[in-house]
């Protein structure tokens, strides 16, 4: 028996199906130290709803769909055409008081699987983030890809409105088109570190108080609405109270629900 990562295991398994179940993360059934900690967690498996335990509305915007042509985890995936505007959007609330999508000066993680099809370089200034192509975001920041015109173009990075910009001109940061790249952004105390496919490729100071809930997924900027992620998304997860990485980790091919 052969298990593909992120396919399901169930029933009564000999120790070497057991062994191959191990190595794809599906046995033991997988384990999220962190799960009580996640915020906000999109799996795209027939749906855009939030499998975190929050359950909040994810809406998805001007013709955003679920796809079977590629996924990163299980079998599909959150399609995003940008000529169409598309995005999704989520609706937060309080959940015992608090707001699990508000950060403030608290640990969190925001990561995603991205296979963006396309994305053409802008004559935009370096800073003018506004341009770049956000795939989680609110009025705060947000990962993006790098659309500027010089060496930074095509690259992962983080960016808030204090102008914390995290991205490196090396190669260890770039998201090809048409592939699966695993991209996050980790904040642990006051260091911010951006990981590409489970290396650590750049850090920052990050002391920000983060006070917007608003969030979109897959689509334009905090700012602008220019420019729209046009590719397949998955694992969308946001996690709020702790970093969960620190150093380089395997991109994880399960995604841990409620």
């Amino acid at each position: 028996v052969t298990v593909q990562p992120g396919a399901a295991m169930s029933g009564i398994w000999t120790l070497r199906e057991a062994q191959e179940g191990h190595s794809a993360q599906q046995w033991p059934p997988f384990y999220d130290p962190f799960l009580s900690s996640v915020s906000l967690a999109v799996n795209f498996e027939g749906s855009f709803s939030d499998q975190s335990a929050n359950a909040y509305t994810v809406t998805a915007n001007g013709g955003a769909s679920i796809s079977s042509a590629t996924s990163a985890i299980g079998t599909r995936s959150g399609l995003f055409v940008s000529s169409s505007s598309q995005y999704a959007s989520v609706s937060g609330g309080l959940i015992d008081g608090l707001n699990p999508l508000i950060f403030g000066t608290s640990n969190f993680c925001l990561e995603a699987w991205v296979y963006p099809t396309s994305y053409t370089r802008s004559s935009q200034s370096v800073s003018d983030v506004n341009f770049d192509y956000f795939f989680i975001s609110n009025s705060n920041g947000g990962l993006h890809i790098t659309n500027s015109h010089n060496a930074r173009f095509g690259a992962a990075a983080f960016f808030n409105n204090q102008s914390t910009t995290v991205s490196l001109s090396g190669a260890n940061n770039a998201v090809p088109v048409n592939a699966w790249t695993h991209i996050a952004y980790a904040r642990e105390g006051s260091t911010g570190r951006l990981f590409v496919n489970g290396v650590q490729v750049a850090t920052t100071t990050d002391s920000t108080n983060y006070s917007s809930a608003h969030s979109l997924v897959g689509g334009r900027g905090f700012a602008a609405d220019t420019r729209y992620f046009n590719g397949y998304l998955d694992g969308v997860r946001i996690t709020k109270g702790a970093a969960r990485y620190t150093s380089s980790f395997t991109p994880p091919r399960v995604l841990a629900t409620k």
